[in-house]
């Protein structure tokens, strides 16, 4: 079963991830924070945005491996959208997507990506359409602060290829498994005009640099 991780300003330990299942099969939304009999409304901390959502009492006795349950209710109020190929949940209310787990993902975390805070990291990731042997990785947002940088690649036999993801926050982070489908070249990527006189000096130089770097999260000092 898919799960999102969330914090809760609710909780007496704010810092405590908490896994909450979605189920669009059930009615309504469960937790076991609820410690009276009916429902109430819970915030939720997801990403650094806070929403407000109506849970019901799930039983602390209940033995089941989660602290809750994501319903229709909560899904159809934010209007979700599960993409179950990238494995991400979108609420309309919340700019940055949720990662979607699985039980398997607690099991794995010697295969998980860790990226150390503000860095620059390069890894090998599996490529969806590796008969084009060599394409183009568009810019990416995995999640709030983490991009992958836009580059030609080149598939390897093993159906990867190795990207640069970048980490602009403050602490570290850990992806799960990450696929990407590649652009294709333009034709004539490789076409060089003949005719035209090119001038390599220092300053065309400078500007071909400039022109092919991703300098938009940089401020003018950096």
């Amino acid at each position: 079963m898919s799960y999102i991780k969330v914090r809760s300003p609710n909780s007496k330990n704010e810092s405590k991830e908490f896994k909450f299942p979605i189920d669009t099969g059930a009615g309504v939304s469960l937790s076991k924070a609820i410690e009276t009999v009916g429902s109430c409304m819970l915030s939720l901390e997801i990403d650094g945005s806070e929403i407000f959502c109506k849970f019901h009492r799930l039983n602390q006795a209940t033995n089941v491996p989660y602290d809750g349950l994501i319903g229709k209710d909560i899904l159809q109020q934010n209007f979700a959208i599960i993409d179950y190929e990238t494995q991400i949940l979108k609420f309309r209310s919340i700019s940055n997507p949720m990662t979607l787990f699985t039980d398997k993902d607690d099991y794995d975390d010697d295969q998980k990506i860790h990226l150390k805070a503000g860095s620059n990291t390069f890894i090998e990731i599996d490529v969806k359409n590796p008969e084009i042997k060599v394409g183009i990785i568009p810019e990416i947002k995995i999640s709030q602060g983490t991009y992958i940088s836009k580059a030609i690649v080149k598939v390897k036999n093993n159906n990867k290829c190795i990207v640069s993801i970048l980490n602009i926050r403050l602490i570290d982070q850990y992806l799960n498994k990450i696929y990407v489908k590649l652009d294709e070249l333009p034709l004539n990527v490789f076409t060089l005009n003949l005719n035209r006189n090119i001038d390599f000096n220092k300053q065309n130089r400078y500007k071909l640099l400039t022109e092919n770097l991703r300098l938009d999260h940089l401020n003018s000092e950096e």
